[in-house]
């Protein structure tokens, strides 16, 4: 989990032909930065192990969605 290397890694998938129009993300701190930069280029994010509550903010990640359920469902008193 490196997010100056999914920043890297993101930009080349972005600017690397075929189009993209989904990129698939591991864990919360990858998907964060994937997710904000995504957004821009109207990219579709998929976390399949993200449980970061922050993940949940449309506003902030709205093209983002999870495979893996956020942590406040595991530990309700966070919400």
């Amino acid at each position: 989990c490196d997010p100056g290397l999914s920043s890297a890694v993101l930009y080349d998938l972005i600017y690397t032909p075929p189009n993209k129009t989904l990129i698939l993300g591991g864990c919360s701190i990858v998907c964060s930065t994937i997710a904000e930069t995504a957004k821009m280029y109207n990219l579709i994010v998929i976390g399949y192990g993200s449980s970061s509550p922050a993940l949940s903010d449309r506003e902030r990640f709205p093209t983002f969605f999870r495979t893996h359920p956020s942590a406040t469902i595991h530990n309700p008193t966070r919400r």
